[in-house]
C-alpha cells in the first residue's frame, strides 16, 4: 500500500500527458455519446422488438426465423438481451431452446468446414473434394464479428 502511493507521488506526469489524457477522456465520453450510434442502437431496439413480435405471431416467421444458419456473435447476444425485454415466461423457453439449438449446429458446421479446409492441405486430401469449405474461413470470420469487409 505505501509503494503504490508513493507511485502516484513519484509518477509525476508532464503537462502534454495530462493533455492527453483529458483528451482521450473526451474522445472517450463523446464515443459514448455518439448520435449516429445512438440512433442504430434505438433502431436494432425496434428491430428485435418486430422480430419477437413476429415470432410469437406469426407462425410462418417462426418457422423461417428457425431454419435459418445462426447468427454473428453480436446479433446473438442482442437477441439473448431482448428475450429478457420481449418475451414472456410463457415464449421464451422455446425461443431459447430454438435459438440455441440453430446457434450451436451452425457453430459446429463451420468448425468442420474450417477443419476439412485445413485438411484439405495435407497432401493425401489433395483429391478429396472441397465441399463447402472452400470459404468456411471468411464464413467463420463472419459468423464471429458479422458482416465485414472481407472481400
Amino acid at each position: 500500500m505505501v509503494k503504490s502511493i508513493s507511485n502516484k507521488f513519484s509518477s509525476k506526469k508532464t503537462p502534454v500527458e495530462v493533455f492527453v489524457d483529458d483528451l482521450v477522456e473526451q474522445l472517450t465520453d463523446l464515443e459514448n455519446k455518439c448520435m449516429i450510434c445512438g440512433k442504430m442502437g434505438f433502431t436494432m431496439d425496434r428491430y428485435l422488438d418486430v422480430i419477437f413480435y413476429l415470432w410469437v405471431k406469426e407462425k410462418e416467421f417462426q418457422d423461417l426465423f428457425n431454419s435459418k444458419k445462426g447468427f454473428c456473435l453480436k446479433h446473438f447476444r442482442q437477441l439473448l438481451e431482448g428475450t429478457k425485454k420481449y418475451l414472456n415466461s410463457r415464449y421464451l423457453p422455446a425461443f431459447i431452446d430454438n435459438l440455441l439449438k440453430m446457434q450451436l449446429e451452425n457453430l459446429e458446421r463451420i468448425q468442420k468446414e474450417v477443419n476439412w479446409f485445413t485438411e484439405k492441405f495435407d497432401y493425401r486430401n489433395v483429391d478429396a473434394p472441397w465441399g463447402n469449405s472452400k470459404d468456411a474461413v471468411p464464413r467463420s470470420i463472419q459468423k464471429i464479428v458479422g458482416y465485414s469487409n472481407l472481400k
